[in-house]
């Protein structure tokens, strides 16, 4: 074991560790730890050297005591600042290491003379390089500065016997440390707490410090103040907490952590600093910690009685946060100008800036135990739960459990209630006109340091929820990950409403309830809000107003009507609009919508709503109670109008929650031109900041209002994506022959938008021929989406359920005449097509002429390919061809004459190329196959006697047939006149599902049930053939006529 003097010389290096444990500093002493790596320290200070006053020889700086747990101050070499390493403690006793006579040079040359001669493992040694690098020579120059401290010590008799403080290492590389013969262990020191340290949140952390401080007080650590110290061992003796500390509770350790949390300089962070007319055997520290700023002076001593050093701690200075100010602090490279106690101090220090931030810092976090605030400004409410008071009124604080982050809850005037904490500024210590004034330069400075790093356009970002952390709450929290700003929709022509005649303003003068301040909310005992609508006695006005009447005798001025479409900061008493009062109901949900559109916006308590809760509210109030749509809708614009909310993003978030609102809520037929003309002047003007947002609201009001609005509420994912600015969606969607395409959806996406989009990319005018199918079994067909079906809904329910399924798009009916132009649709009908054709839904084995099986067929094999081999080539072709011959002509033909047919067509399309050979593939098909264009659905069983088991339904502009399954026999066939209506039905108990087809004319009927899944699907087709049908008859008529 090595002895004090001998662990310190060795392992008291200047380095300074990177250790996991962000709440302690770190010491090194003996250990058994392995494989400690080292950072590579930073280049050496010069080593202040005093001189022997009566000898003239130089000697070391005064050593500490070797008496644990004497503290061993380390001084980095970039900086003053100094960290306090603990001597190694037994486990078993906390009782003072022996000295050891041993000298220095002797037990380094012991550990390192095998790292020189590089036989057994090294204590120390260069990352990746052997022993024999030039580390040894920083070695012996190391021995020889020890050997050379050590024996002038020792001549020195003042200093005989007394240990070595600092000595400068030639260390210049990254060490590691093996675990064998290390000189010294790691022990972890609680420094300061820090703003928003919670480390007395972890056991550990409790346990670690506990011991720190009742070895300290054991020890007598001079940082504890003497006065302090009997007191402290008579309440750890109360508690019959020995020297051990191990059979403490916890509720004990935390009593005895925030015992020693009073202490000034105990847990501080101390910069050393030079100050003037400093004697040279003192020590200046600015020690700063959660009590305040302290200068410390200490002071390094000879005890005659016993000979031994001790050093003495005063405080020269203390200034709590409530008296520091940091804005005439003036700081340098090398020194730092400050006031303590209102006198001027210049200290010469290299740490000029982590002080002031430290500091600052520290004046950030002061007021969070204040008991009082002193108003900013005025707020002013009426609501109840919620607290008025004036400017530089002082706020008496009140603790309040579930207080949402960014509000206060106080006293003032005999009232007590909650208020944005942005209207005050907490006080430190007491009320005085000293502390007044400093805490109003720490909320000033709290603004500045939010906005320092922050440029003007990164400002506006902010503003507009455009800021890296997104829109942000301190109601409703973080919203996470980057926000996009997104283009508004692309507006399309339209008639533009005159903002005049349809304004807000103009609508709220015909249907809002006029004097607002004539009414008063009404709540229960709980605090929760009523429906009565309560009328007050008016207030007196200072100012004569010029005011009007309304039909029912109330007077209204065109300020306070204008006043009811801008944003308040105060809840309303009653709902906007002139709801009937003797359904309390609805004005309850309409003040509870209103408090709740607020909290999404930051602007009142959460009381631990989310964002997730509050849309849901929002969303099923409109939904289950349309007449209060227009009263929401009146809310929100009310909220993002002439917004002057103390959250800056608070405008941003009422527009993205109208984004939703608007894709749910379907207006009134009165209210929706108001709307419109209220977005359109948003939406078209390029100066306005929210014309986004207005675009979106603009086009999820046309669709919600043409199709009725979405009916599955927002998952989770989709709200955040808003909250962030994200409009938009990628969703892929599946198209035959196993491709793929994306395209981009918002909420007001419908089906029948995809289709349009899909069409209009494949340059294809008839969206009515295609459909858009979900499927979440590969095995099975997909179910037909309806026209109108929200994408952003369908897609929930199954995200919702964790089900996984494919979005398909594909041809459903064939009406028009094709055009094989481009490229999109030619590939996806040319899959559809071939699929029918390889299982042989196109043939019919009556009309497999000698033509279609010498010629017809071969030519498609072989188009097909050209088409879909990547490297066509005729031996690859007579090997597959096989695979794709249909079932009825599979043996028309024996081996040789396929391959002499094939052979042929291959040397007739030699060289075509995919695209023509698909489009000459649908050409030849559609000319020689009566069933092309037809879409086929198997039926199980249908119960016409003329048809025995299951059959084959094909579905083309010609009508519906049932075919047989085996050679597509015809046996029963019914134009679109003969169908006079469908009906889909279903079995729970069977879980069959039936189609019934009325078949006939209008005398004479009869009803014909098939046995399929698919019922959804044929009775779309079968009534869009029927409507198309319709329209072509109309138009050539219109024509004839």
């Amino acid at each position: 074991m090595f002895s004090t003097l001998q662990r310190r010389a060795i392992g008291h290096v200047s380095l300074k560790f990177q250790f996991i444990c962000q709440h302690f500093e770190i010491g090194l002493r003996q250990s058994q730890l392995s494989h400690v790596q080292a950072p590579p320290p930073p280049p050496s200070p010069p080593v202040t050297i005093t001189r022997n006053e009566a000898t003239g020889r130089r000697r070391a700086p005064p050593p500490p005591p070797p008496i644990l747990p004497t503290q061993v101050t380390t001084k980095s070499p970039n900086s003053n600042e100094t960290n306090d390493l603990q001597t190694a403690v037994s486990r078993s006793s906390l009782s003072p290491a022996p000295a050891s006579p041993t000298p220095i040079s002797k037990q380094i040359s012991e550990t390192t003379s095998n790292n020189a001669g590089g036989a057994h493992n090294s204590n120390i040694r260069k990352i990746g390089q052997a022993p024999s690098s030039p580390l040894r020579k920083a070695y012996k120059q190391n021995v020889a500065v020890l050997n050379e401290r050590f024996n002038s010590a020792a001549e020195d008799q003042s200093l005989a016997g007394k240990d070595i403080v600092k000595i400068v290492m030639n260390i210049t590389s990254a060490l590691i440390y093996n675990s064998e013969r290390t000189p010294w262990v790691l022990t972890l020191r609680k420094e300061a707490f820090l703003p928003g340290d919670d480390s007395e949140q972890h056991p550990v952390a409790v346990h670690m410090i506990f011991h720190q401080v009742v070895h300290d007080i054991f020890q007598n650590y001079r940082r504890i103040p003497p006065t302090s110290l009997p007191d402290a061992k008579e309440v750890l003796a109360g508690k019959g907490i020995a020297g051990n500390a191990v059979a403490a509770d916890d509720s004990d350790k935390k009593e005895v952590t925030a015992m020693a949390k009073k202490w000034p300089v105990y847990f501080v962070r101390n910069y050393q600093v030079v100050v003037d007319g400093q004697d040279r055997d003192d020590t200046y520290y600015l020690a700063v910690g959660h009590n305040g700023v302290h200068m410390v002076k200490e002071r390094r001593r000879v005890v005659q009685q016993t000979g031994r050093w001790v050093t003495d701690v005063e405080i020269k200075v203390s200034d709590s946060y409530g008296n520091v100010t940091v804005d005439d602090w003036q700081v340098s490279p090398t020194e730092i100008i400050a006031t303590l106690s209102s006198v001027r101090y210049t200290f010469t220090t290299r740490s000029g800036s982590n002080i002031k931030q430290l500091v600052e810092a520290f004046i950030l976090d002061s007021g969070k135990d204040a008991t009082h605030a002193v108003a900013l400004k005025a707020y002013e409410t009426r609501d109840a739960t919620l607290l008025s008071f004036p400017k530089d009124a002082i706020i008496t604080l009140t603790a309040r459990t579930g207080l949402d982050p960014g509000w206060f809850y106080g006293t003032f005037g005999g009232r007590t209630g909650a208020f944005p904490a942005s209207y005050s500024a907490p006080i430190v210590g007491e009320v005085t006109q000293q502390s007044i004034d400093a805490a109003k330069r720490a909320h000033k400075l709290r603004n500045q340091d939010s906005r320092i790093q922050m440029t003007p356009a990164q400002m506006r970002m902010t503003k507009r929820g455009m800021s890296s952390k997104a829109l942000t709450s301190a109601a409703m929290g973080h919203a996470p990950g980057h926000t996009v700003r997104t283009r508004g929709a692309v507006l399309e022509d339209e008639e533009l409403l005159s903002e005049q005649r349809f304004s807000l303003l103009q609508f709220a003068k015909d249907n809002f309830r006029l004097g607002q301040d004539l009414y008063e909310m009404q709540r229960t005992e709980s605090g929760s809000v009523r429906g009565t609508v309560k009328r007050v006695a008016p207030a007196g006005k200072d100012k004569k107003k010029k005011k009007k009447k309304d039909e029912v005798g109330l007077s209204w001025s065109w300020s306070e009507l204008a006043a009811l479409v801008k944003f308040t900061k105060s809840p309303i008493q009653a709902s906007l609009l002139k709801l009937n009062d003797s359904e309390s109901h609805l004005n309850k949900l309409a003040l509870e919508s209103f408090i709740n559109i607020m909290r999404f916006m930051g602007d009142y308590m959460a009381k631990g709503k989310t964002e997730a809760d509050v849309i849901e509210f929002l969303l099923r109030v409109v939904q289950q109670h349309p007449p209060l749509r227009n009263e929401i809708y009146c809310q929100l614009l009310k909220q993002v109008t002439n917004n002057k909310s103390e959250r800056l993003e608070s405008c941003a978030r009422g527009w993205r929650l109208l984004v939703i609102i608007t894709s749910y809520a379907k207006p009134s037929a009165d209210f929706e031109p108001y709307l419109k003309s209220y977005l359109q002047a948003i939406a078209y003007n390029p100066q306005r900041e929210y014309r986004d947002e207005a675009a979106i609201c603009l086009q999820n009001v046309k669709a919600t209002v043409r199709y009725g609005g979405r009916a599955k509420l927002p998952n989770r994912q989709e709200v955040l994506a808003v909250i962030q600015g994200k409009f938009k969606k990628i969703q892929k969607l599946y198209l035959p022959g196993d491709r793929t395409k994306s395209i981009k959806v918002h909420a007001s996406i419908v089906v029948k938008d995809v289709l349009q989009d899909m069409c209009q990319k494949m340059n294809n005018n008839h969206p009515e021929e295609f459909g858009l199918f979900v499927q979440t079994n590969p095995a099975r067909q997909g179910v037909l989406l309806n026209k109108h079906d929200y994408i952003l809904d369908i897609t929930t329910i199954f995200e919702e359920k964790n089900v996984p399924f494919r979005l398909y798009f594909k041809k459903r009916l064939w009406f028009f005449p094709s055009s094989y132009t481009s490229i999109m649709y030619t590939s996806m009908v040319f899959a559809q097509v071939v699929e029918d054709f390889v299982k042989g839904h196109l043939l019919v084995t009556a009309q497999c002429s000698p033509m279609i099986c010498n010629s017809v067929i071969p030519k498609l094999l072989t188009l097909r390919h050209f088409a879909v081999d990547p490297e066509p080539s005729l031996s690859s072709l007579l090997e597959t061809y096989t695979m794709y011959v249909p079932p009825q002509v599979e043996k028309a033909l024996t081996a040789e004459e396929w391959s002499e047919e094939l052979t042929s067509a291959h040397n007739d399309y030699n060289g075509t190329l995919p695209h023509d050979a698909e489009t000459m593939f649908l050409k030849i098909a559609e000319e020689n196959f009566e069933l092309f264009g037809s879409r086929f659905f198997d039926l199980e069983r249908v119960s016409d006697r003329r048809i025995q088991g299951p059959a084959r339904l094909a579905i083309n502009r010609h009508g519906i047939r049932f075919l047989q399954t085996d050679n597509n026999e015809t046996i029963l066939s019914y134009n679109f006149n003969e169908i006079v209506s469908t009906r889909k039905l279903g079995s729970k108990e069977s879980k069959k599902h039936f189609l019934d087809f009325k078949l006939g004319n209008l005398m004479v009927q009869r009803v014909t049930r098939c046995e399929t899944r698919q019922g959804i699907e044929i009775q779309s087709i079968i009534s869009t053939y029927i409507g198309l049908s319709v329209d072509q008859h109309r138009e050539k008529a219109m024509r004839k006529s």
